[in-house]
């Protein structure tokens, strides 16, 4: 017998390599709790305008057309918050980023054409078992399908389902 099959009868095994386990998938914009502290007279609706623009990352060249829609508090509105039209309106204790995000998304989602949202549906249908889409209960309709992706998925969203987001991403 060789010395190299004898030395190799000595050699300790390598422990085979170990990868850590990759970060459990998260939602990466959460539901903020209601702040029961909220008034039509200590909310700033343009701050809460900005946070989104931040935290979303609404394109800056976008942001001049979201500027433009109206945005009010009225505590005895029968949703948390609705869009109209232009008009968003919110229940104080339901004002922040991510209710915003999502009723913005409902102005840009008016921007799509007939066709578009179609599209949309198909395109959402094909990716909606993704495990980041898997996070989100969708189950209230196509037009808040459209809007919660955003809302609680942003930016993190299957690359496909981007441009039925008009103004939301750099295009």
């Amino acid at each position: 017998m060789c010395i190299s099959k004898v030395l190799k009868l000595f050699k300790k095994p390598k422990p085979p390599v170990v990868l850590p386990e990759p970060p459990p998938l998260t939602i990466p914009h959460p539901e903020e709790p209601m702040n029961p502290d909220a008034t039509i007279y200590n909310m700033n609706l343009e701050m809460v305008r900005q946070a989104w623009y931040q935290v979303w990352k609404v394109p800056t060249k976008s942001q001049a057309f979201f500027d433009k829609v109206i945005l009010k508090l009225d505590p005895n509105f029968p949703y948390l918050a609705g869009t109209a039209g232009n008009e968003i309106t919110f229940q104080p204790v339901w004002c922040n980023k991510g209710t915003m995000a999502h009723e913005m998304c409902h102005i840009a989602y008016a921007l799509l054409t007939d066709k578009e949202k179609s599209d949309f549906e198909a395109t959402f249908n094909t990716v909606k078992d993704e495990p980041i889409m898997k996070l989100v209960n969708f189950n209230r309709g196509m037009v808040e399908n459209h809007a919660d992706t955003y809302r609680y998925i942003g930016d993190n969203m299957p690359e496909v389902l981007k441009r039925f987001y008009r103004g939301l991403f750099n295009d």
